[in-house]
C-alpha cells in the first residue's frame, strides 16, 4: 500500500470537515489543494486515501460522483468525471486499475478490475477487467483475461 499523498490527505480533511458541519473549512482544503498541488479532487468522491497519484496529483480532476476502488494509480493530468451535464452517470473504477497521464475517463462507464488506460486515452465506453485501452476514442488493444 502506498503512503497517502499530501493531496489525498487534504481531500480526507475536507471530507471530515464537511461531515462535521464545517463546509467553509472543507472548501479551504480544496482551495489549498488547487494552489499547492494544482488539482481538484472533490471530497464527495468515493476514493480511498491510499490512491496512487503521480507527481502529487498535479492536474488531476476527479468529479464528486466518481467511485474509485483500492490500489488505483492515477497519472498526472487525468480527468475523471461526467461527460456532460444530463448525459447520465459517473465512472466507476474497480480495484487495481492504472490510468496513464493525461487520460480522460468520462460518463456512466465501468473500468474493470486490473484494467490499464494508456496515456492521453479518451475513455467513454466500458473497459473490461484485465484489458488495456488506448487512443482517442479508446479501444481495447490487449486482453489479459484468464479464461477459466
Amino acid at each position: 500500500m502506498a503512503k497517502a499523498s499530501y493531496c489525498m490527505k487534504n481531500v480526507y480533511r475536507a471530507k471530515w470537515c464537511a461531515k462535521h458541519g464545517l463546509p467553509l473549512m472543507a472548501k479551504a482544503f480544496m482551495k489549498l489543494n488547487a494552489m499547492l498541488c494544482g488539482c481538484h479532487i472533490d471530497y464527495k468522491a468515493n476514493i480511498p486515501l491510499h490512491t496512487g497519484l503521480s507527481h502529487s496529483g498535479h492536474g488531476v480532476v476527479i468529479n464528486g460522483a466518481c467511485e474509485i476502488g483500492e490500489n488505483v494509480i492515477i497519472g498526472h493530468g487525468v480527468t475523471i468525471g461526467n461527460r456532460m451535464p444530463g448525459h447520465g452517470g459517473h465512472p466507476v473504477i474497480e480495484d487495481g486499475v492504472y490510468i496513464g497521464s493525461g487520460a480522460y475517463v468520462g460518463g456512466g462507464i465501468l473500468i474493470g478490475k486490473g484494467a490499464r488506460i494508456g496515456a492521453h486515452a479518451v475513455v467513454i465506453k466500458d473497459v473490461p477487467a484485465g484489458c488495456t485501452a488506448v487512443g482517442n476514442p479508446a479501444r481495447i488493444i490487449f486482453n489479459n483475461k484468464i479464461s477459466g
